[in-house]
């Protein structure tokens, strides 16, 4: 059980059911969802959240702990080629309307036929002026561009190279493999990240999407290989075309049985589209009507029928709240060298990892490499 105080809590085996963790600033709310993770590492659960305003990173006083930051200022820099991350990701992390998206679509056709490097800024600007200098050719046999869609895209790119996205966007790209250690809690610095919304909601849909490309089914386990947790959700469907909703939703849809649980933290139920709460089995809804802490709660029971929502008073994580003081933050690492394996992830039973020590949690890394 994944406890919320002695007498309520999740049930580990349907941990990857989902969940909504919703409620306006000053509820309870991101207490609840430090309680929760720190339940989930306890459990042995690895855990992925994004530190939008600096106190999720408390966590770090009482979990496993492990700092990313896409800017490379505190613990390990994360890079991401743009091939990994996918023409309609890439358009949405540049901001792009509907129409100056099909412009990057071409590009990545392109380039793959000719098979040129998609992988930073420089590649892809590179590519572009190709198409620029061809463009009534490539427009017959891809689509029609046009000069001045393509000069469009290439400002974006000038926007997000001022924006810190030269040290981003590289050949060596983040290992999601990294995420499933047992217990590990995986803390993104999003407070930068969050000045572009659509990027940020690009950069969590990336590694959700590619933690579901790579995975092997294993249906329901005893306990989650991983949750997910996407602060401040309502960015992820902000402005989101129809079809990037669908793939949403068919991610979290089939994602849970590879054993990966999806909760969405947002102010309001309505932030995430009524098509994805359908899908989720566990919710837990601050209200200003109610007492600071205490939430409404939904969830499942041990025999896996829907339980009827109760009012709880959820228990204080164990590490102590506020923002981590600056001898407390790590140092910046190295990020990894290593290319994106192209086959599935391994899967080991998930009560075999949970039980390992020190030693064998190192070789389970290893071996997920």
């Amino acid at each position: 059980m994944i406890t919320l105080n002695r007498s309520a809590g999740i049930p580990a085996r349907y941990a990857n059911r989902h969940g909504l963790i919703t409620g306006a600033t000053g509820t309870g709310k991101s207490v609840s969802l430090m309680r929760l993770v720190e339940q989930f590492s306890r459990a042995g659960v690895p855990a992925f959240v994004a530190d939008v305003k600096g106190d999720i990173a408390a966590l770090a006083r009482s979990c496993p702990a492990v700092h990313l930051d896409l800017f490379g200022q505190v613990g390990t820099p994360i890079r991401i080629s743009f091939q990994a991350m996918g023409a309609d990701l890439v358009a949405r992390a540049l901001e792009l309307t509907d129409a100056q998206a099909g412009v990057v679509e071409v590009a990545f056709a392109y380039a793959a036929d000719r098979r040129f490097r998609l992988a930073s800024i420089a590649d892809f600007r590179a590519v572009l002026s190709r198409i620029a200098d061809d463009a009534k050719a490539v427009s017959a046999h891809y689509g029609h561009v046009t000069v001045a869609s393509i000069g469009v895209v290439q400002r974006a790119l000038m926007r997000l190279e001022s924006q810190g996205g030269r040290e981003v966007f590289a050949a060596s790209a983040f290992d999601v493999a990294d995420l499933l250690e047992p217990s590990r809690v995986s803390i993104l610095k999003a407070d930068r990240l969050m000045q572009s919304p659509r990027r940020y909601g690009a950069f969590l849909l990336w590694m959700l999407t590619d933690l579901y490309e790579r995975l092997p089914e294993v249906g329901d386990l005893a306990r989650p290989r991983l949750v997910f947790f996407f602060d401040e959700a309502h960015l992820l469907f902000q402005d989101c075309p129809a079809a990037l909703l669908r793939r949403i939703e068919q991610t979290v849809r089939l994602i849970r049985s590879k054993g990966v649980g999806v909760y969405f933290v947002s102010q309001r139920p309505d932030d995430v589209p009524q098509v994805i709460r359908d899908q989720l089995a566990h919710r837990l809804e601050h209200d200003r009507a109610l007492p600071v802490g205490t939430a409404r709660f939904a969830t499942m029971t041990a025999d896996g029928r829907p339980a009827p929502m109760t009012t709880i008073k959820v228990d204080m994580p164990e590490c102590p709240l506020g923002p981590l003081e600056a001898y407390e933050l790590p140092e910046v690492t190295a990020p990894s060298l290593r290319p994106l394996p192209s086959r599935p992830l391994p899967s080991l039973p998930i009560h075999f990892l949970a039980g390992l020590g020190c030693i064998g949690a190192m070789i389970a890394a290893q071996w997920f490499r």
